[in-house]
């Protein structure tokens, strides 16, 4: 089905849903005649919106009911399409991405919840005692069971407190009070190491990181004998970004392409030659969290045999996110494609970036990370890794286990983790043997 018809059979199921309302499921039934007649279930979604707009013991706005049966569509769908209703889709786009209001957190969701993958040094959210690896179960209230969810709740007017529940990644609960603010939210950090090497961390690919990507390449040496990016703990962000990094390292070729349904190529990025490319060795360090367009600048380098991948498993999320507005006011996030790169890789949670150098296991992170890496990478099948993801959440994490050393904070001095941070350490010998 075409993204055209797509909409055109949403926008009847819309009416359809106030048609079932006002006068049963014969006119849902009339309506969609021709155009979904595979869609027999129509009948009982009419149904049950009309038994409950006569029956439920309150009144229900009908508009609600249409609102959250299309939410619970996306949740027969994968982790990452949704649906935002008015009320939310406003809030979540009051601001534009990387203002550098709010509380300072990067939110991913993992199969224990909606995760805390990165809080920003000085910002609220910091100030509040938010570490990475916290689970966030309620704001304000409110349960949060999608990244989406959360955003929506914290975003709000300056100097607004939010109460934050959850509990972190030994099981310990916590009850934070966040104040909404400003603040300095950098996205690219770097500097000099030794053995004339450079190091760049990217924390998130926001608008302009190929800009102060280019920066801090100018601020190398003439001497530089290679390049470390640091792509751990970056969430992704906007394709585009992730795409202008990596050409910076490729003359010509294909960085990532995006394919659609029945394998339509609906997107490419190719690569161009420049009087600044970079010809030096580079090592890409990435984790557990480096998802997205963090997994496309570092699988397209790696496909391009021009990086050697250092560090862990990355997350695996490799999926193409189309935004379609509705006139009343909500928005549909929908999976519309994948990403692959140019040696034909798709990047999924059963297929995420393997490192060509993988760290020491000790330092990884905690027993329970380390094995369900190991688990998403193994595991023969969706359903096989589902079931086995399933029994380990039910193990829970052992105390007394210390959480793994962040990725070295944006706006740190890199040479003072020299011999601190095990990745960095491997990627310094493999440029310099």
């Amino acid at each position: 089905m075409s993204v055209s018809t797509s909409l055109r059979a949403f926008v009847i199921v819309g009416g359809a849903f106030a048609g079932g309302l006002l006068c049963g499921a014969q006119v849902v039934r009339e309506a969609v005649a021709g155009v979904w007649s595979d869609y027999a279930g129509l009948d009982t979604l009419a149904r049950a919106l009309t038994t409950i707009d006569r029956r439920y013991v309150e009144t229900v706005e009908p508009s609600a009911l249409a609102h959250a049966a299309v939410l619970g569509m996306t949740q027969a769908l994968d982790p990452y399409s949704t649906y935002h209703d008015p009320d939310e889709w406003a809030a979540l786009t009051e601001t534009v991405e990387s203002s550098g209001t709010g509380i300072g957190v990067d939110l991913v969701r993992s199969d224990a919840g909606v995760t805390i993958a990165r809080v920003i040094p000085g910002a609220p959210g910091a100030l509040a005692g938010l570490q990475v690896g916290m689970y966030l179960e309620t704001v304000d209230g409110h349960t949060v069971r999608t990244v989406s969810d959360a955003e929506a709740h914290l975003r709000g007017p300056l100097g607004a407190p939010l109460q934050l529940q959850g509990r972190a990644s030994n099981g310990e609960r916590f009850d934070l009070v966040v104040v909404r603010d400003t603040f300095e939210d950098i996205r690219v950090g770097g500097g000099t190491l030794p053995k004339g090497l450079y190091y760049i961390r990217i924390g998130r690919f926001t608008r302009g990181t190929s800009t102060r990507f280019s920066q801090h390449i100018h601020r190398m040496s003439p001497d530089t004998r290679g390049l470390i990016v640091d792509v751990r703990g970056n969430p992704g962000g906007l394709l585009s970004e992730a795409g202008a990094v990596a050409d910076r390292f490729l003359e010509s070729g294909l960085i990532v392409e995006t394919v659609a349904r029945d394998g339509v190529i609906d997107g490419t990025i190719e690569a161009t030659a420049q009087p600044d490319d970079l010809a030096l060795p580079v090592a890409i360090l990435i984790d557990g969290q480096s998802a997205s367009a963090a997994e496309v600048l570092a699988g397209a380098l790696s496909a391009h045999k021009r990086a050697t991948l250092v560090g862990a498993a990355s997350y695996g999320k490799g999926s193409v996110q189309s935004i379609v507005e509705f006139e009343e006011g909500g928005a549909l996030r929908l999976t519309t494609a994948a990403y692959r790169l140019s040696d034909g890789r798709l990047i999924d949670l059963q297929h995420p970036l393997l490192p060509d150098l993988p760290v020491a296991e000790n330092a990884t992170g905690t027993p329970r990370t380390r094995l369900e890496a190991t688990l998403r990478t193994h595991a023969p099948d969706s359903s096989t890794l589902e079931r086995w993801l399933s029994d380990l959440n039910e193990l829970g994490e052992a105390k007394g286990y210390p959480d793994a050393p962040a990725p070295i904070p944006l706006g740190a001095v890199p040479e003072s983790y020299v011999g601190k941070d095990v990745a960095l350490d491997a990627a310094m010998a493999k440029l310099t043997p």
